[in-house]
């Protein structure tokens, strides 16, 4: 956790944000999250870096029956284009949660598919890139 703590007060300080992301609690209990970072200091390689795309680098989700990304996300898409984003993306698998998924679950935010990025083979998962327009 100090690791993490770390990186996202460098993070804060190299970008000038003031959050990177959203918790959602139910009662005292984290269930669900998104987080983002401006695409261009995502540090693996990801499509589409530049200054007005944020990447959402985390779409946390506890439970299979009840919905708590929404929330977060919802947060996200609300403050973003006052910070200069003009799109958000997200890599997400078509069958997996791991990353971010399931694809179907972002297509009917009414994020677009942009194709497939890479299969990866430890979780069988095809990923996704999927865009937002904000």
């Amino acid at each position: 956790m100090r690791g993490k703590s770390e990186w996202i007060r460098d993070m804060l300080r190299e970008t000038g944000l003031k959050n990177l992301g959203y918790l959602h609690f139910y009662e005292g209990i984290c269930v669900g999250g998104a987080e983002f970072l401006p695409s261009k200091e995502v540090p693996y390689p990801v499509p589409d870096k530049r200054d007005d795309n944020a990447f959402l680098t985390c779409s946390y989700l506890s439970d299979d029956k009840k919905d708590y990304r929404t929330h977060p996300l919802e947060r996200h898409i609300g403050e973003l284009p006052a910070l200069g984003f003009r799109t958000l993306s997200v890599a997400a698998s078509e069958r997996v949660v791991f990353p971010n998924g399931p694809l179907e679950w972002f297509t009917r935010k009414g994020f677009e598919d942009k194709g497939v990025l890479f299969e990866e083979e430890l979780h069988e998962a095809t990923i996704h890139h999927l865009q937002l327009r904000l």
